[in-house]
């Protein structure tokens, strides 16, 4: 659909809260055209807290043919919906480890997220698009409107392409990680054992 019709597909999955920015993707897009040249389309799912559930119950008559929301939490809808996205908006205030924008990633979805915890070492790593955390909400806002606007200008383009295969392609497991804590462990233990030494040292050379 996304090639004969030139439309942007972009997808969110999660948890309807505050703590993960949802009332920040409810003001973008109250203050973004679902109808733009070319058009987008949204399809948000997830459960959580009422406000932000009637928010997305009201997306598809807000933005009829634009933008739909299901309130549920289905895994295997969350992967389809992935699948078919060419973005997925995960604007959260804090985040562990950003499961669903590795998810996306590697099923080809982009994922435009905010600078936090998880999200912002993707971002460092090369993946997806990331917008700066800001103290407003105003402030969140443009900057999530202005990353979906970028999105639907590079739809299709080498950008979106590229964007795409480097994080299809990322290495999202714990086996480079691990291997980076475990360097820095021993590092650290090495340092330890010098310093217990050497402590052991000095406290002899004081007769106590």
């Amino acid at each position: 659909e996304t090639a004969e019709t030139a439309e942007t597909i972009q997808a969110e999955a999660g948890v309807l809260t505050r703590e993960v920015m949802k009332e920040v993707r409810k003001e973008a897009l109250d203050n973004f055209e679902l109808s733009l040249s070319p058009p987008i389309q949204l399809a948000v799912l997830g459960t959580g807290e009422q406000w932000l559930e009637q928010s997305v119950s009201s997306l598809e008559f807000n933005f009829p043919g634009s933008a739909a929301g299901v309130c549920e939490f289905s895994e295997e809808l969350a992967h389809w919906m992935l699948a078919a996205a060419d973005y997925c908006l995960v604007p959260s205030t804090f985040e562990p480890c950003g499961l669903i924008a590795q998810c996306a990633a590697r099923y080809g979805a982009v994922p435009i997220m905010t600078a936090t915890g998880g999200l912002k070492n993707l971002g460092d790593a090369g993946v997806g698009i990331t917008i700066p955390r800001r103290e407003t909400l105003p402030e969140l806002v443009d900057d999530l409107v202005a990353a979906m606007q970028s999105a639907i200008d590079d739809h299709g383009s080498d950008v979106h392409c590229d964007q795409r295969a480097f994080g299809m392609k990322y290495d999202f497991s714990w086996d480079v990680h691990a291997r980076e804590w475990e360097a820095l462990l021993v590092d650290k233990d090495k340092d330890a054992v010098f310093y217990s030494a050497q402590c052991a040292r000095e406290l002899n050379m004081l007769d106590l």
